[in-house]
């Protein structure tokens, strides 16, 4: 008899529908408790690859993309997303640090989260003063040394006055020592009072769950375990509870904290000249018993507040006449300007050049007339100067020694011409920004010239490096296209028999 029940389209069934077995409830489609448009998650894939697209984890993920990106997805709008394995391993330069990459797919999520909360952070880096140089478009160490060499310019009346010392200061452990209930608390905050999206939810979400994910749970070590008995307990997460180093939400969460702390020294202390690049902080004072006395407030508030020990070892108080290092660069005031600290190497200067009986009457009495008189300093045109940091000198010099011991052979050095030049310009490249020019052609002229002239040479006075055309295999490639040489190999198989041009 008929049940009711008729299927139209099948005649083979007698017009029946047999019976169908329930669906497991394990293989149902989870509930969407977040709406994320998948169109979001698109974007945050494009943003992820940029500049990464010749990376062996994002050509890895490219074989079944559409495949995680829908269960990424799924995942995250049904509030079950969960972080795969992350990849752990030391680096040595400049010091020994342990660094955690997350996978390709997490890193989507990531920049899904940071295409949200950026804008926001931003917004409230520019409310606290605009202090804050590190991992901020626009900005980074170039930025911040101009930056702070504007503002001893200015706090000096152009070099004018002699009551101005810098103070600098550290945090000791910062990422590994990150309170993560505290970091929380303050990010729900402001993102609950100022993000205006739809998927507010979704975001906090998110958020919340990679803040208090730990690499540790789920790892692999890229560097051999051997090297982590080198690394001091206080700097590893396997004895820490801090954030991973390498992640890029961390980066603008601890950018964050250091934005907080801004905000209390400008606003509720009132210092001029402050300035902070991560964890490395410098700022202005008149004298040297208000350096002393904002070092005691500034680790009592960082303890009480913020859950962050200031370095002991790191703090840095000097008058400006002195210099102060910044991000890999000194900053010092113009050589004219006669304060006590250059009129006492002038006068040693003199004295040794009287007593090798080579001196120049009219220039020492000139120098007289300058570092003696009574009259008030007139105001510098320079901003200052400018060097190179010997740590970066010293590691280029390495670098370089390096190459040189590895390139023995011609066929060696053909090989490594690309990576070489990469490295120099690299160098050059932040070199060129202050005054370094004699270390720049010191360095270029005894370390690389002898042994790599052959293959290349320098222009714009040692600004760049570039390769001999014959050595320079675009240009070699680029050529016999060009002049239709060997263009069969290059555009076209060349078929068996078939007769040479």
């Amino acid at each position: 008899m008929n049940n009711g029940n008729v299927n139209n389209n099948n005649k083979t069934n007698t017009n029946r529908v047999r019976a169908v077995a329930p669906v497991p409830v394990a293989s149902a489609t989870p509930q969407v408790v977040y709406d994320i448009p998948f169109s979001t998650i698109i974007a945050a894939w494009i943003d992820c690859e940029r500049n990464k697209r010749s990376s062996n984890s994002c050509t890895k993920f490219r074989w079944h993309a559409a495949r995680d990106l829908v269960e990424l997805w799924e995942q995250m709008r049904s509030g079950r997303y969960t972080q795969r394995t992350s990849m752990c391993f030391i680096v040595t330069y400049p010091v020994l640090r342990e660094v955690w990459a997350a996978a390709f797919r997490d890193r989507i999520a990531h920049h899904w989260e940071d295409l949200r909360f950026r804008p926001v952070m931003e917004k409230y880096f520019i409310a606290v003063g605009d202090r804050s140089m590190n991992c901020r478009k626009g900005y980074g160490s170039l930025r911040a040394v101009y930056t702070f060499q504007k503002m001893i310019y200015d706090f000096t009346e152009g070099y004018t006055r002699q009551d101005c010392y810098i103070l600098g200061g550290d945090f000791a452990n910062f990422f590994m020592s990150i309170d993560k209930a505290l970091l929380w608390e303050c990010l729900e905050q402001i993102m609950m009072d100022e993000y205006e999206g739809n998927d507010k939810s979704a975001l906090l979400y998110m958020m919340r769950t990679t803040l208090f994910h730990s690499g540790t749970m789920n790892f692999f070590r890229k560097s051999p375990e051997s090297m982590w008995k080198d690394l001091p307990p206080r700097k590893s997460l396997f004895h820490m509870s801090g954030l991973e180093i390498g992640n890029l939400p961390n980066q603008i969460w601890a950018n964050f904290i250091g934005a907080i702390f801004t905000d209390w020294v400008i606003n509720v202390k009132h210092v001029d000249g402050f300035i902070i690049f991560v964890d490395d902080f410098r700022c202005l004072v008149r004298s040297e018993a208000e350096g002393r006395k904002l070092i005691e407030e500034f680790r009592e508030y960082l303890a009480e507040q913020l859950h962050v020990t200031l370095h002991p070892d790191k703090i840095y108080l000097q008058h400006y006449t002195k210099g102060t290092k910044m991000v890999g660069a000194v900053i010092k005031p113009p050589c004219k300007n006669y304060t006590p600290l250059n009129r006492i190497k002038e006068m040693q200067k003199w004295a040794n050049r009287a007593f090798t009986g080579n001196i120049n009457v009219r220039k020492f009495s000139q120098f007289l007339l300058g570092a003696f008189k009574t009259s008030p300093t007139p105001r510098s045109t320079s901003p200052g100067r400018i060097y190179i940091a010997n740590r970066t000198r010293g590691h280029f010099i390495s670098a370089m020694m390096t190459f040189n011991n590895q390139g023995t052979t011609h066929a060696k050095r053909i090989a490594m011409l690309e990576k070489l030049r990469a490295s120099i310009n690299s160098y050059l490249g932040l070199m060129c920004h202050y005054n370094s020019y004699k270390v720049r052609r010191k360095i270029c002229e005894k370390y690389i010239l002898p042994t790599w002239g052959k293959y290349l040479y320098f222009e714009e006075e040692f600004h760049k490096c570039v390769l001999r055309r014959e050595y320079d295999k675009t240009y070699v490639v680029r050529n016999r296209l060009k002049n239709r040489k060997y263009a069969a190999k290059f555009i076209r198989p060349k078929w068996q028999g078939e007769p040479d041009k």
